[in-house]
């Protein structure tokens, strides 16, 4: 039996941590869904058309900056796409952080810049 809590379990439970803490959360879902024909249609696309694959799972926004937070399960791996996406945003200036559980998320909201 796996006791290990899902990636959803997990972005759900920061979600509400982050809204205790009045921290501006803004969730991505950059999947894709089959349309009538089978082709796939992606839910959030970057300005020249191509999906956003490897865009992080939450974009906080806390004391005028912007932190790009990707969730992961104990043992989950970045994607190549994912690790190319931190690279640029860092590139950009933002923050970008991967957490595990809630305890790492809270970690993050009590550091301070």
């Amino acid at each position: 039996m796996n006791l290990a809590p899902s990636e959803a379990e997990i972005q759900r439970a920061i979600m509400d941590l982050l809204r205790v803490h009045r921290v501006f959360a803004l969730r991505i879902n950059s999947g894709a869904i089959p349309d009538k024909t089978g082709r796939p249609v992606f839910f959030a696309r970057w300005m020249d058309g191509k999906p956003a694959c490897g865009i992080s799972d939450l974009v906080l926004l806390r004391d005028g900056r912007v932190t790009f937070m990707e969730l992961k399960t104990a043992k989950g791996k970045q994607r190549k796409s994912q690790i190319e996406f931190e690279q640029w945003a860092l590139l950009a200036g933002a923050r970008y952080v991967v957490v595990r559980s809630v305890e790492d998320a809270e970690r993050w909201v009590r550091q301070r810049p």
